[in-house]
């Protein structure tokens, strides 16, 4: 039971800690595809190599961390029977976080550097739409469009799902007084569907990244939301207390993976043991930042300069980190030899020109964009980021 007197971090209205959860994840996921497009050791089957394919886990923080900030205005509403959030203003907000800067990737990247191939007009309006997992011509992992696209368009599937979720949750509940029990009936819900839905689409790579297969992973984060709104914290305040250990034990998962089960490629990352492993790594790192102290070491490392601006910059960070790598790896920097020496330049060379654009992406295109939310806050960054 969370108490009066100790707060959570996830209770204030102010989350900057979460930058660094996205600085965190953003690295992750850069690193993985670092692994994929560069040369990075002579020996593909190093333990190195295989340990460096578990970091798309970032995604899966990415997800935890959605599920819990966009559920929270929703689950309070719900804890205290109030209105919930406009649906017209959440649907403004997602809009702008996401589109803009993604839209302008997507031209960018077609018509002015000539990185992706979308097949026509049609193939142009299917990515730009963000619905490109659901047309097997044009899946984002084959030759089209940007691969890693297809985890916005399951973020932007949650986008659609979420205020009907809560809708429903909102009308059950006016019919019962326990308003937390019908919220873990819920969130119980979308997780045996999204189980589901992984053990019927093993072997089939478009199914298998569409939403119902990610709802238990987000549903995390949702519950953390409904835990944080009703004062109980299942247990996770004390784990919350041990920051750095939460983070050792994913590190130790991330390397257990590596060992055990080796560089599972594209298709095999979405299995269902795949998925709970994740997850689980996904949970341990999001804990501290929602139910610890924000005076823990820690949780203040999260709130620090450099992970206070990749966190604001991620989402730019994300989008250009894969063709800046291709073209540093492929282009800018020889091939031959693979060597480390050489495989250190590629990564700081990349690291830095994917910073210096997803930098003006934020302040030419993502920061003005939010401005149209109709909204104002003391910190743009957090305006941003919800």
């Amino acid at each position: 039971m969370i108490t009066e007197e100790a707060d959570p971090i996830g209770a204030s209205p102010h989350l900057d800690g979460f930058d660094g959860l996205r600085a965190i994840a953003v690295l992750a996921v850069a690193s993985y595809h670092f692994f994929q497009v560069a040369v990075v050791f002579p020996d593909p089957n190093s333990a190195a190599f295989d340990i460096g394919g578990q970091l798309r886990v970032g995604v899966w923080i990415f997800f935890v961390v959605s599920g819990f900030l966009l559920y929270r205005p929703y689950a309070r509403a719900h804890a205290n029977r109030g209105a919930t959030p406009s649906l017209s203003r959440y649907a403004r907000s997602r809009f702008l976080r996401i589109w803009p800067a993604y839209a302008v990737l997507v031209i960018v990247l077609t018509y002015v550097w000539h990185r992706i191939e979308v097949h026509g007009w049609q193939g142009l309006l299917v990515h730009i739409t963000l619905t490109q997992n659901y047309v097997p011509s044009q899946v984002p992992w084959h030759s089209h469009g940007l691969g890693p696209a297809w985890s916005l368009v399951v973020e932007a599937s949650f986008y659609v799902m979420l205020p009907l979720y809560a809708w429903t949750i909102s009308r059950v509940s006016e019919r019962v007084a326990d308003v937390w029990r019908i919220e873990i009936a819920g969130l119980s819900g979308l997780v045996v569907v999204g189980v589901a839905w992984q053990l019927a689409t093993v072997g089939h790579v478009i199914l298998a990244t569409m939403l119902p297969g990610f709802l238990p992973t987000f549903a995390i984060g949702m519950g953390f939301a409904v835990a944080v709104a009703h004062r109980r914290d299942f247990g996770f305040t004390r784990l919350a207390t041990r920051p750095w250990a939460c983070w050792t034990l994913a590190a130790g998962l991330v390397v257990a993976k590596g060992v055990v089960g080796g560089f599972d490629f594209f298709a095999l990352g979405f299995e269902f043991q795949n998925q709970i492993i994740y997850s689980a790594i996904a949970l341990l790192v999001v804990v501290p930042a929602v139910f610890g102290d924000s005076t823990r070491r820690g949780n203040r490392a999260l709130r620090s300069p450099p992970f206070h601006l990749l966190g604001v910059i991620s989402y730019g960070f994300f989008l250009w980190s894969i063709p800046v790598m291709a073209a540093v790896q492929g282009e800018w920097i020889p091939v031959h030899p693979a060597f480390w020496g050489r495989t250190v330049v590629v990564a700081v060379v990349s690291f830095v020109v994917t910073a210096a654009i997803a930098t003006a992406s934020w302040w030419i295109v993502e920061r003005p964009a939010l401005k149209l939310k109709g909204r104002r806050r003391k910190t743009p960054v957090s305006a941003a980021q919800h």
